[in-house]
C-alpha cells in the first residue's frame, strides 16, 4: 500500500520537527507581536488584477487632467464631499469626462478612397459612466483612505457614497455625476443611452449547430486538433453550467475525477461517471473569508450520453486518453471501457498519474475562443454575431424555474437580483398570447420554442469569405503599399516584425469590413427574392470552399456526432466508443489507423449458428435490415427521392468522390460496386426501373437524367424537322400532341410530362435544377449579351424581331412574354454581373461568386 506521507505533509497536514514547547510559544508570541506594531497595514481593496489595473489607468488620465486644468486633485475631492450639489463641487469631473469623451478619437480604416477616418470610441453613456465608476474607486484608495486615516473621527464623512440614507434619498455624492451623464452630458454630445446589443441567449438548438458547424466546415474553419477539442470543450462548459469564462479558459486535471459505477437499473452493466469541479470567480475577498464554506468551487457529475455533440464525458476521457494521464496507463478507448473489474464493489475511482493532476487538461486563450467563436457562427450562416456571453444568458434561461432561485445562483455565480436585471434575453422567452387567451391563442409550444432559436433565421449558403479582387484593390491602396515598402526596405529584424504585424492587422480589418458588406448585401437580396417567391438558386452558387480538403477523420468525427433514429442502447455505447476512437485519431494524427476506423463505423456482422448474418443497411436513412429483400422493400419509401438527382451520402461522409445518382438502377449499381452488395437494393432495370419517354423518339430511358441528356443530344442534331408528334403522348396513349418548334416542345415537357424540367432560353439546353440551369446560361451565354440579340423563341414563332439589348432586358422580355417558362430569378445582383461582363470589368469565377 503506497504511503500517504511525504516530506512536507502527512494526509494533508504540514509536517513539523517535534512538539513546540511553552518556552517557545513565549518567544513566538514576543516576535509575532514586535513584527505586526511596525508592520504598516496595507488597507487598499481587494481587487482582480485587472480590475487594480484598469482603475490605475483611469488614476493617471485624472492626474494628467488636473496638471493640464491647473487642478488641484486632492483639493477637488473634498470639495465634491463638502458640496457634491454645486457646480464649483462637480465642475472638475464634469470637465475630465467630457475631455475624456472628446479626447477618445482614433484613426479607422474603411473601405472608401479616404483609406481612413478619425471617429470617436466612446458613443456610450454606460462607458462614461463605468469610466466615472473606476475614478470614483480609485479615489478612495489614493485619497479617500489617507483622509480618513488622517482625521478618524471625521472617518464617515470622507466617502463617495453612491447612495446616502442620511439625506433621506437613495442618490449619494457619486450618484450625482451618473445622473448628469445620463441626463444632460449624453443629448448634448450624443451619446447613446441605450444598449448597443440585443441581448440574446444561445438555446440548446443553437450550441447543437454551432459544434456540428466546427467539425463538418473544419476545412473552413482552421486550427490545430488540440484547438479544436479545447474550443468544443469550452463551449460545452459555457452552455452546461453559464460559467464565466475566465473560469472555464484552463481546466486542469484535477478538476476531474473519473469513475466506473454500476449502472442501477442494470447491474450487469457499467458507466463512466466524470465529476467536475469549477472555481468560482468576481467573488469579493470578503465574502471569501466569511462566508463560503465550500472553498468556492461548483461540482457536477456528468456521464456519457448518446447525443455524442454534447458529449463532455467522452472528450474529458479522450484528452486523458490521448496524453497519457491515467495512472492505469489506459493505451486505447477500448482499454477504458473494458479492463477496470468493479467485481463485489459498484465503484471504481480512476486516478490521474500524480505529475499530471495540476496539469491543463483544457487549455484556450480569450482571443483564440472570441477568433473561433465569430469564424464558427460566420461559417454556420448566422445573421449577427452574438457574443460568447450569450452562452451564460441561455444556460441561466435554462436553469430558470426548473432548479430553485439559490441553486441556479450558486451555480452561476450571481444574486437573484443581478439574473433579474442582467440575464434576461431581449425577447420574451414564452408566447404572451397564449398567457393571455389561454387554448383560444392555439398551442404553438414548438414554434415559440423554435424561435427562441438564433440559428433559425441562418443560411448556411451565405458568403464566409472576399474574392481575390478584393485582395487586389487592398493592395492597391496607399496604406498597404507604403507598409510593404516600409518591410522591403527595413532591415531591423524587431521594426520589421512590428511592420508585419501592423499589415497583417490592416488586413484582417479590411477583409472583415468588405466580408460585412457582402454579407449585408447578400441577406438584402435573398430576404427579398424569397419574399417575392422567387428562387435564390444564382446566389448558390458563390463558392465557400477555402481550397483545403476536409480531412477523412474530421469528417468522420462529424458523421458520429449525433445518434441515428433506430440506435439500441448497445449501438450508442459501441458508436460512442467509435467516437471518442475518432476524436482520439483526430488528435494524435494516427492517419495509418483511419482507414481501419473508417470500416469500423459500419455495423460488423453478426456471427449467429456459427453463421455470419451480414445485416443489410439502408445508405439513405442508415436503418439495418435482415437481408436484401427487406432492404429493397423498405427502398419503396425512397422512391420520390430519385426523381432528381443527389450526391451519395456515404461517398460524402467519407470525403471521397461523391457521384450523383441517375435513377434507381444506377443507384443500386453504384451501391453494389462501392459500397458492398448487400446494402445494394435488388432493382433490375427490366422489373422495377421507372420508366421515362422520350418526346422525339421511341427510347425509353430509366431516371429523369438520362432522359434530358438524351432529348438534348437530339436537340444538338442538325436532322431534326418540325412539326412532330409527341412520341411520348402516343406511347402513353394519350391524345396526340403536334410541336411546331423546339421551344414548343420545351413548353409541352415542362406543362405535361415533366414540370420539374428547366431549359434554357436561349439554346434550349435541358436541366434538372435550377442552380443546373444557371450555371449553365452563365458559364454559356455570357457573350451573348455583349451586343444586341433577339429572342430564338419569339423567331420561331413568326414575330416581329424585338432587340434585347443586355441581360436586364432578357429578364424583362422573358417576364412579360415568356412568363409560362419556369426559368431563373430576376436578380439584380444577376443583372449586374452580366453588365459588368460588357466591359470585360468581371470574369466568369466572379461572377459565379456575385450570383
Amino acid at each position: 500500500m503506497p504511503s500517504t506521507c511525504n516530506a512536507d505533509r502527512v494526509r494533508g497536514k504540514k509536517v513539523h520537527a517535534g512538539p513546540i514547547t511553552a518556552t517557545e510559544k513565549k518567544a513566538k508570541s514576543r516576535e509575532y507581536t514586535t513584527v505586526y506594531q511596525t508592520q504598516e497595514i496595507d488597507v487598499s481593496p481587494f481587487v482582480a488584477p485587472s480590475t487594480a489595473k484598469a482603475r490605475n489607468k483611469i488614476w493617471g488620465e485624472w492626474l494628467q487632467h488636473c496638471e493640464d486644468a491647473s487642478t488641484e486633485s486632492v483639493s477637488a475631492w473634498t470639495m465634491f464631499l463638502r458640496n457634491s450639489q454645486s457646480s464649483e463641487g462637480q465642475a472638475p469631473f464634469r470637465a475630465f469626462l467630457r475631455t475624456y469623451v472628446e479626447s477618445s478619437v482614433k484613426k479607422t480604416l474603411v473601405l472608401g478612397p479616404e483609406e481612413f477616418v478619425y471617429v470617436r470610441t466612446v458613443d456610450m453613456a454606460f462607458t462614461v459612466q463605468e469610466v466615472w465608476r473606476r475614478l470614483v474607486a480609485a479615489a478612495e484608495n489614493h485619497v479617500m483612505s489617507a483622509l480618513r486615516q488622517q482625521y478618524p473621527s471625521e472617518a464617515s464623512t470622507w466617502r463617495l457614497r453612491w447612495m446616502s440614507k442620511e439625506e433621506g434619498k437613495k442618490e449619494g455624492p457619486a450618484f450625482r455625476i451618473v445622473q448628469w451623464i445620463f441626463q444632460e452630458l449624453a443629448p448634448e454630445i450624443g451619446l447613446c443611452t441605450d444598449p448597443s446589443y440585443r441581448k440574446i441567449e444561445m438555446t440548446s438548438t443553437d450550441v447543437d449547430v454551432i459544434l456540428t458547424t466546427l467539425w463538418s466546415e473544419s476545412h473552413n474553419i482552421p486550427c490545430d486538433p488540440d484547438t479544436r477539442v479545447d474550443f468544443h470543450a469550452f463551449i460545452l462548459f459555457a452552455a452546461i453550467g453559464g460559467f464565466r469564462r475566465g473560469t472555464i479558459l484552463k481546466v486542469k486535471y484535477n478538476q476531474f475525477r473519473v469513475a466506473v459505477v454500476r449502472d442501477p437499473e442494470d447491474r450487469s452493466r457499467r458507466k463512466i461517471v466524470v465529476t467536475i469541479t469549477i472555481k468560482r470567480n468576481k467573488i469579493k475577498e470578503t465574502a471569501k473569508t466569511t462566508r463560503l464554506r465550500n472553498g468556492g468551487y461548483i461540482g457536477f457529475s456528468i456521464t456519457l450520453v448518446p447525443y455524442r455533440v454534447f458529449c463532455l464525458a467522452s472528450l474529458i476521457i479522450t484528452r486523458a486518453i490521448q496524453r497519457n494521464a491515467f495512472e492505469a496507463e489506459f493505451k486505447t478507448i477500448d482499454e477504458i471501457f473494458d479492463q477496470p473489474d468493479l467485481e463485489e464493489s459498484d465503484f471504481v475511482p480512476l486516478k490521474w498519474k500524480p505529475d499530471f493532476a495540476p496539469k491543463t487538461a483544457f487549455s484556450i486563450s480569450s482571443s483564440t475562443a472570441d477568433t473561433l467563436w465569430y469564424l464558427v457562427l460566420l461559417v454556420a450562416g448566422l445573421r449577427e454575431a452574438a457574443r460568447l456571453y450569450s452562452l451564460r444568458v441561455g444556460a441561466g434561461a435554462r436553469m430558470d424555474g426548473v432548479i430553485s432561485d439559490a441553486l441556479r445562483n450558486y451555480v452561476m455565480s450571481h444574486s437573484t437580483g443581478v439574473f433579474e436585471s442582467s440575464y434576461q434575453g431581449h425577447d420574451v422567452r414564452k408566447s404572451l398570447m397564449e398567457l393571455a387567451f389561454g387554448t383560444r391563442a392555439g398551442k404553438e409550444e414548438l414554434l415559440f420554442e423554435r424561435l427562441r432559436d438564433t440559428s433559425l433565421s441562418r443560411d448556411p449558403n451565405a458568403p464566409i469569405r472576399i474574392s481575390p479582387e478584393d485582395e487586389q484593390r487592398f493592395e492597391s491602396r496607399n496604406d498597404i503599399r507604403q507598409l510593404r515598402s516600409a518591410i522591403a526596405t527595413t532591415h531591423d529584424r524587431g521594426e520589421k516584425n512590428k511592420l508585419r504585424a501592423s499589415l497583417q492587422s490592416n488586413l484582417t480589418t479590411l477583409r472583415r469590413l468588405r466580408l460585412e458588406e457582402i454579407r449585408a448585401e447578400y441577406f438584402k437580396h435573398v430576404d427579398f427574392m424569397r419574399a417575392k417567391g422567387l428562387s435564390t438558386a444564382m446566389y448558390g452558387l458563390s463558392s465557400r470552399n477555402s481550397g483545403v480538403l476536409k480531412t477523412p477523420i474530421a469528417v468522420m468525427v462529424t458523421s458520429l456526432l449525433k445518434p441515428s433514429a433506430n440506435e439500441s442502447v448497445a449501438d450508442r455505447d459501441l458508436m460512442t466508443r467509435r467516437y471518442m476512437k475518432a476524436v482520439l485519431g483526430f488528435l494524435t494524427d494516427s492517419t495509418t489507423n483511419n482507414e481501419k476506423l473508417l470500416i469500423s463505423t459500419v455495423p460488423s456482422p453478426k456471427v449467429i449458428d456459427g453463421k455470419i448474418n451480414e445485416k443489410s443497411r439502408c445508405l439513405l436513412c442508415k436503418k439495418t435490415f435482415c437481408d436484401r429483400s427487406a432492404l429493397t422493400r423498405h427502398y419503396n419509401g425512397h422512391i420520390a427521392l430519385f426523381d432528381q438527382p443527389f450526391p451519395c451520402p456515404e461517398c460524402d461522409s467519407y470525403s471521397t468522390t461523391a457521384i450523383d445518382s441517375l435513377g434507381r438502377a444506377e443507384w443500386s449499381n453504384h451501391v453494389e460496386r462501392t459500397h458492398g452488395r448487400r446494402n445494394a437494393p435488388n432493382w433490375s432495370q427490366s422489373k422495377n426501373s421507372e420508366s421515362f419517354g422520350c418526346l422525339i423518339c421511341s427510347s425509353t430511358h430509366t431516371s429523369f437524367t438520362a432522359l434530358i441528356g438524351h432529348i438534348n443530344r437530339h436537340n444538338g442534331s442538325s436532322q431534326q424537322t418540325w412539326p412532330m408528334s409527341c412520341a411520348e403522348c402516343v406511347r402513353m396513349g394519350k391524345p396526340e400532341v403536334k410541336l411546331g418548334s423546339l421551344w414548343s416542345l420545351l413548353e409541352h415537357l415542362q406543362v405535361i410530362h415533366i414540370p420539374s424540367a428547366k431549359f434554357c432560353g436561349l439554346c434550349g439546353h435541358i436541366c434538372s435544377t435550377s442552380s443546373g440551369l444557371t450555371r449553365h446560361f452563365t458559364l454559356k451565354h455570357k457573350k451573348d449579351f455583349e451586343t444586341p440579340l433577339s429572342c430564338p423563341a419569339c423567331n420561331d414563332a413568326g414575330e416581329k424581331p424585338m432587340e434585347i439589348d443586355g441581360f436586364a432586358a432578357w429578364q424583362s422580355h422573358v417576364s412579360c412574354d415568356h412568363s409560362s417558362w419556369n426559368l431563373y430569378s430576376t436578380s439584380p445582383k444577376v443583372v449586374e454581373s452580366f453588365e459588368m461582363y460588357k466591359d470585360g470589368s468581371l470574369s466568369t469565377t466572379k461572377s459565379l461568386a456575385l450570383c
